[in-house]
Formats: structure tokens, sequence, C-alpha cells
């Protein structure tokens, strides 16, 4: 156990991206945190810490199999306390070549091999296609690469990788929603009582934050 950013306890290393490291929680280790190496211009709107949690929050009423649950977004450090779910062989065997390509390496024939394999039985995985068209249908976008993808202990294929509930204007004036909201509310509506009243108060308070999010753009508060 080390101090990370922020005097942070930080767990064992489980892997690594393009923009983010993600480490177990050492205080429960049922929790990970995934720390941002980079910051998105969105990131640097106050409101954006909450929206990207109830984002992740929704999506996980709507699709408990397939997104994990999340607990904690800050921007202090740039980071997400997220629910941990089990690394199975095959997103292993993928993490493996990974580290090699991350440190300039030629990964060996065997630890390839075993990448390609355990890749191609991801994406021919029906869980994989099922996350696939579920994010198609409310129009979100998704890194759809084996990689951010693995088994839980029921046999669920779940995303590891995370949600931006925002994207900046073509023109770069304001921002925009990153999901078709009309098509998130009627999925919203398909859900039992309980879920549907959180996620619709989630839904309602994202909208708040995107508001305030263009108050900044048009008030030039952009820290």
């Amino acid at each position: 156990m080390k101090e990370g950013p922020y005097n942070i306890k930080q767990g064992e290393k489980l892997g690594r991206g393009m923009d983010k490291e993600v480490y177990i929680d050492p205080e429960n280790l049922e929790r990970v945190f995934k720390f941002f190496t980079n910051e998105p211009a969105k990131e640097k709107f106050r409101s954006h810490v909450k929206a990207r949690f109830y984002f992740h929050k929704i999506l996980h009423l709507i699709f408990p199999k397939m997104v994990p649950d999340i607990y904690f977004s800050s921007s202090e450090p740039n980071m997400l306390k997220m629910q941990r779910i089990n690394l199975d062989e095959r997103h292993v065997a993928i993490q493996r070549a990974s580290e090699y390509y991350f440190n300039n390496q030629k990964p060996p024939e065997d630890v390839v091999a075993k990448e390609k394999r355990a890749s191609r039985d991801i994406i021919t995985d029906p869980g994989w296609k099922d996350f696939r068209d579920a994010m198609e249908a409310l129009d979100i976008e998704s890194d759809l690469n084996a990689i951010n993808f693995s088994s839980d202990e029921q046999g669920n294929l779940v995303y590891l990788d995370d949600f931006d509930p925002w994207i900046i204007s073509e023109y770069g004036d304001h921002i925009e929603n990153s999901f078709n909201m009309d098509k998130l509310k009627a999925k919203i509506e398909t859900l039992d009582r309980e879920k549907r009243e959180n996620a619709s108060s989630f839904l309602y308070r994202l909208e708040e934050l995107r508001k305030e999010a263009n108050d900044e753009f048009k008030h030039g508060e952009v820290k």
C-alpha cells in the first residue's frame, strides 16, 4: 500500500490505460480508484465532477449487469471510485500484452497469440453485442475494444471503462449532452418505481449541471 495523489491510500495497481490508472481501494477491496492522467477541456468545469457521477449512476441503474456502480467522483485528484469487477483470464491476457505496448516493447509471440484469442473471444461474447446495442440505442459513445471488458463472478460481461455525459460543441462555445436525452428518458421510464425515481432525479441534476457549465462558458468563468 502506498500514498497516492492528495494522500489517498492506494492498494495494488490493477491496470492502466491511455488516460488513467486503476488501483484497489485498500480500505474496501470491493472498490477501485481510477486516477485520470490528463485533463480534457470538459473537466475544467466545476460541475463536471458531479455530472459524470450522476451519469454513471443512471447507467448503472439501467444496466446493472453491464455497468459497474460508482461511489465517488472528484477533481482533486481527478478520479472516480468505482465498484471492483473481477478481471477474468481473457482480460488479463490482453492486459499483459498491453503492458509491453505501453512500454514500447514487442511482446513475445505466445503473449500476442493469447491476446488475439482473448480479444476474439470477448468480441464474439453475446454480452459484448448486448452492450454495444444498448449503448447505440441511447446514442452513447463507448470504447468497444476488448480490453475494456471482463466477466464478473456471475458470468456477466461488464464494461470497465467510464462514461462522460458531455461533449464540447463543434464551435467550442457550449456544452452538449453526449447522449440522446429523449431516448434516455424513455429508457428510464421502463424501470421499476424506485429505480425510475432515482434515475429521473439524477437526470434532472445532470441537466442542471450542464446549465451551470454553460453559464461558466457564457461568463468566462472556466477554471
